[in-house]
């Protein structure tokens, strides 16, 4: 999704950009913060013939708010130097993929 004057946009690419990187035969979980923007595209996937794709119902903040395992890293920041903290979920179940 894309942020617009109008609102929000679905992005126009999006299958362009998933279909180099994922099969339709590929185990799928998709994400986002909140979980509403990944139903979107969970759908999109659907429609054109990904068969295991699954929706992370709620986000990332849910799986946070029910005290789901994450991960602190600190990644450094080459152009600035300095270093900001990110996040990196479990391995997914049964050889999934994370988008």
């Amino acid at each position: 999704m894309f942020n617009t004057p109008e609102g929000r946009v679905k992005n126009p690419n999006f299958m362009e950009q998933v279909l180099p990187v994922c099969t339709k035969d590929d185990h799928l979980i998709v994400g986002c913060q909140s979980g509403v923007r990944s139903v979107y595209a969970t759908t999109d996937m659907l429609e054109v013939g990904f068969k295991h794709v699954y929706n992370m119902g709620g986000g990332y903040l849910a799986w946070v708010q029910n005290e789901l395992p994450v991960t602190p890293n600190e990644t450094s920041n080459v152009a600035t130097g300095s270093a900001s903290p990110t996040v990196s979920l479990p391995k997914p179940i049964n050889n999934a993929k994370m988008i």
